[in-house]
């Protein structure tokens, strides 16, 4: 499964800058507080219409008609209610009517967009199925079928004219003009959802598909959603322009829009009417747009997955501006398919994968009554409390999370071992039907009366410490009655040679930020060799994992010499957590892999840290 940049977003996001889309209208449901009516908010259905009717009938929001029978309730669908499922049309039409019935009955249902209404708007189709097109075909005016199928076989060489027609068909499935009516900015489902605001906030609780980005920090919701409003509006407007003119046409692909627009630029502009020139520089244009990258509010995943250390401070922010205690969100699907919480329930990760044909997920819902926040599961129908998102950077056994990975390591019997080049060990560990390879690092001969130095294990206790979510589950154990650090191998993670030669850059966090995080790190740590095999990433998120941490921790007071004309940007909420960092935590923590001089300095390291002036850029 990828949860990365769809492919046209991958060749366009080297152009984007940060930004953020927001619509008009509707950004606001009514305020919540504890005599206030309870609010239901529902994460990506993707088609999986049945699922989301079972739903809605468990929360008490529709009948067996499926009318709202929710009352004064609140109902807050987080996007993606489109794509993927074959259900995708039903779910949409469903909701369009249950807002109108909310209305009248006092309650509320809105709709925050998500990424695939906008790709839907935008004509982005590459997650449209033929079925969910085929839900269109009613829609579909032959004469618009046939002028664009007289246009295909024009721009094709002469050929078997079956051939072409098989081609088009498979290009254009029934229903595909159908679905470009819909939603075009005067269709039914288009106009419709040009009305929907992209973060909406009730109570003290907003809801937003993706996440609140860097971009967003300091702004209002209306200032968030009247940005998008402007500029998606303005972008369609310029495409039936362009239309009208025959410098596009209704089947092409969004791609192929910006690409015919660039080309009319540059080679008919000088000779087109002004409206139709300055149309396609709003076309062209809009390919370089922050709509399109990973910092709208509907495609960030680093709410979702960032580093603590870096999303905390800056997520505080927002939820200060916004004037509220937590955010819902969607998009990125959990590990287990449980609503989960982060930040001391300041996020509330809502996607719990409810096409369970593609996400082998369940349907959940998010119940908020007062400032209480519990979780409604379709498939049982009870109400539970949300569970904190697990800690999981590395290699995994079987899901474990972090904490019981590392009881694994620690506990689990060594059924085999063999030596390896660099005085390391392999060794087979197996426990309660579950085993795994892991690789066993034999301490250095420690000074005498001084602890065994483990700095392998000292690296990833310095990571838990500070909340920074870069190293990998290590831990102390004794094999042969002598010490050494014991951790999963990491060689099926790309390190960065790989991520440099493939030209990544959708990570779920912004990869500047996580290498500016590194810094931070090797600079406590005093690495002295960050070479590229000891950067490693999780290949679906791209989170930078540091590995090979050995020749960590020496005594001295200066930060590595490779980092000493870097400049180095100490997230404020890190900064603050280092401040807090003292001799009798590190004893604690380290007292068993690291010696007093040892720990001490780290925090002399700390202090340079922290006070580092920063050269300029």
């Amino acid at each position: 499964m990828r949860f990365g940049v769809p492919p046209l977003r991958e060749r366009l996001l080297a152009a984007c800058a940060g930004g953020v889309l927001a619509l008009g209208a509707g950004a606001v449901v009514a305020p919540a507080h504890a005599d206030e009516p309870r609010i239901v908010a529902i994460g990506d259905v993707h088609g999986a219409y049945d699922a989301f009717v079972a739903l809605l009938a468990a929360a008490g929001l529709v009948d067996g008609s499926l009318d709202w029978s929710g009352g004064d309730a609140r109902l807050v669908m987080l996007g993606d209610v489109l794509d993927r499922g074959p259900g995708s049309r039903r779910a949409l039409e469903l909701l369009i009517r249950l807002r109108e019935q909310a209305a009248r009955a006092g309650g509320d249902a809105q709709l925050v967009l998500g990424n695939h209404e906008v790709m839907n708007l935008l004509g982005d189709l590459a997650y449209v199925t033929p079925a969910e097109l085929a839900a269109y075909v009613a829609d579909e005016e032959p004469a618009e079928r046939e002028a664009a199928w007289q246009r295909f076989r024009s721009a094709q060489p002469a050929g078997d004219e079956a051939r072409l027609a098989a081609a088009f068909a498979e290009r254009y499935p029934p229903g595909f003009f159908g679905h470009r009516a819909a939603f075009a900015p005067r269709g039914r489902i288009g106009a419709w959802l040009l009305q929907r605001p992209v973060l909406a906030v009730a109570g003290r609780t907003a809801f937003v598909h993706g996440g609140l980005p860097p971009a967003v920090v300091g702004k209002t919701a209306d200032e968030i959603n009247r940005a998008v409003g402007s500029a998606l509006r303005e972008y369609l407007a310029a495409v039936d322009t362009l239309r009208e003119a025959g410098v596009l046409q209704v089947e092409m692909p969004f791609a192929d829009e910006l690409a015919a627009a660039t080309a009319f630029l540059e080679v008919r502009a000088r000779i087109a009417a002004d409206p139709v020139r300055r149309a396609a520089e709003r076309v062209r244009d809009f390919g370089r747009s922050p709509l399109l990258g990973g910092d709208a509010v509907f495609w960030y995943r680093g709410t979702a997955a960032c580093n603590p250390a870096l999303e905390r401070g800056r997520l505080q922010r927002e939820l200060r501006t916004l004037g509220v205690d937590r955010v819902i969100i969607g998009h990125t699907p959990t590990s287990d398919a449980r609503v989960q919480t982060r930040f001391d329930g300041a996020v509330v990760r809502a996607d719990t994968g409810m096409l369970a044909a593609y996400f082998r997920g369940r349907a959940s819902a998010v119940v908020i009554r007062g400032d209480e926040v519990r979780v409604l599961y379709g498939d049982s129908g009870e109400e539970l409390a949300p569970e904190p998102q697990p800690r999981t950077v590395g290699p995994r056994v079987r899901g474990l999370d972090d904490d019981a990975l590392a009881d694994f390591l620690a506990t689990a019997s060594v059924t085999a071992r063999a030596p390896l080049e660099d005085g390391a060990e392999r060794v087979r560990l197996e426990r309660g039907g579950l085993s795994a390879d892991a690789v066993f690092r034999p301490a250095d001969a420690p000074r005498r009366g001084a602890a065994a130095a483990l700095p392998e294990v000292a690296a990833y206790r310095l990571d838990r410490l500070l909340d920074l979510d870069l190293v990998p589950v290590t831990v102390r154990r004794e094999l042969d009655g002598r010490a050494g650090s014991l951790q999963l191998p990491v060689d099926n993670l790309p390190d960065d040679r790989q991520r440099t030669a493939e030209q990544r850059s959708d990570a779920f966090c912004p990869l500047t930020d996580q290498i500016n995080l590194m810094y931070v790190f090797d600079s406590l740590a005093r690495h002295e060799g960050r070479l590229p095999a000891g950067i490693r990433y999780e290949p679906s998120s791209w989170q930078l994992v540091l590995v090979d941490n050995r020749d960590s921790f020496g005594a001295g007071a200066d930060l590595p010499k490779y980092l000493r004309d870097v400049r180095i940007d100490v997230p404020e909420w890190l900064a603050s957590r280092l401040e807090q960092l003292d001799r009798a935590a590190l004893a604690e923590s380290m007292g068993d892999v690291l010696d007093e001089r040892q720990r001490a300095a780290i925090l002399a390291r700390r202090d340079r840290l922290t006070s580092k002036t920063a050269p300029p850029r």
